[in-house]
């Protein structure tokens, strides 16, 4: 387990290397902060921006871990899962480095099943972020292929391409293989016990998955609210396109619906806080694949719009905080992080 002193320079690097990025692409040009001004000139922008964080992210985002917790048998309802939710979101982008917001939402479920073991519950978390990917995956892969011509004429967009391919093939795979049904014993847990490096941590996630091979409909009904969202927010950051570079570019829906997948993982990678500064350079270069400039200057006023507003979870944070006992979710918390280490 990192030391104090090795978590604040993990952070600290982290931060540096964000805040490089940022200062590279300004200096160089490729991002204008006056874009930000947007948000003021357009209130049709704010309102899309506002009404995509609610039904997204907050409604449907919370009832697709709802549906994951419940398919493993936790007790939980709707309304709870939401705050957990805006908690999450909180704690995921004003806290960069801490405990992190995933973590502070098990905890709570955990205190409150303290019948069931905390490693479902941690493993929830993943599984929510693999079916939320997954739809994200699905949607690009259709627009590249309904656009192929563009992709096969662009070489460069050749990585793209294969990339989303092998990224819906591995997702697909992975739930065939832990939602089915086998006669004897299942051959991915005998392979995944081999001392490999990271089989141990792939077996628990796949161990996880297999828990709703007998409630296939739970997995089945979070892809569907996957793909919902994640077109809810292919269609925001469109807009959000259109509105900027609509003066320079003609852009279609198509055209960016089958970078924005590479991009948003690229942004979720554990590298920058929040996507920041990684996540500007992926879009400018993808953007440019496609023939189009301005990805950076896109990217920064969707992605800081959504940090803006998941701020807003401190709300219900400081009230489960009040009404529930501190010093068990303290100790759930700290039983928790133990095991992740």
């Amino acid at each position: 387990k990192p030391g104090p002193t090795t978590r604040f320079w993990g952070i600290f690097t982290k931060i540096a290397f964000s805040v490089g990025l940022i200062v590279w692409l300004i200096a160089s040009g490729k991002l204008d902060l006056r874009q930000l001004a947007e948000l003021i000139h357009s209130p049709s922008l704010v309102f899309a921006i506002i009404g995509y964080w609610v039904i997204g992210p907050c409604l449907l985002g919370s009832f697709r871990w709802y549906l994951l917790l419940k398919g493993a048998g936790y007790q939980i309802n709707w309304i709870n899962s939401l705050r957990l939710q805006l908690v999450g979101f909180f704690f995921n982008s004003a806290m960069p480095g801490a405990v992190g917001g995933d973590l502070i939402k098990v905890v709570y479920v955990i205190r409150d099943n303290r019948e069931k073991g905390k490693s479902q519950a941690l493993m929830s978390i993943l599984l929510d972020r693999i079916i939320g990917l997954g739809g994200l995956f699905a949607i690009g892969l259709v627009m590249a292929l309904a656009t192929y011509e563009t992709f096969a004429a662009k070489p460069l967009l050749a990585p793209v391409f294969l990339t989303l391919v092998l990224l819906n093939l591995g997702v697909a795979l992975f739930f065939i293989a832990a939602l089915y049904h086998y006669r004897k014993s299942d051959p991915f847990l005998r392979i995944l016990g081999l001392n490999v490096p990271g089989f141990s941590a792939i077996r628990k996630l796949y161990e996880a998955a297999r828990v709703y091979r007998y409630r296939r409909s739970y997995i089945i009904a979070g892809f569907g609210l996957s793909v919902l969202i994640q077109l809810l927010s292919t269609a925001l950051f469109f807009y959000t396109a259109q509105l900027l570079l609509s003066d320079q570019f003609t852009i279609s829906f198509a055209q960016i619906a089958s970078i924005f997948p590479i991009g948003m993982l690229t942004a979720a990678l554990p590298i920058a806080p929040g996507g920041l500064g990684v996540g500007h350079v992926a879009f400018d270069q993808l953007f440019s694949m496609v023939g189009l400039q301005g990805g950076a200057n896109v990217f920064n006023l969707f992605v800081l719009s959504q940090l803006a507003l998941n701020l807003l979870g401190i709300i219900p944070y400081l009230r489960m905080k009040k009404s529930g006992p501190a010093t068990s979710v303290d100790s759930t918390m700290n039983m928790v992080a133990e095991s992740t280490h």
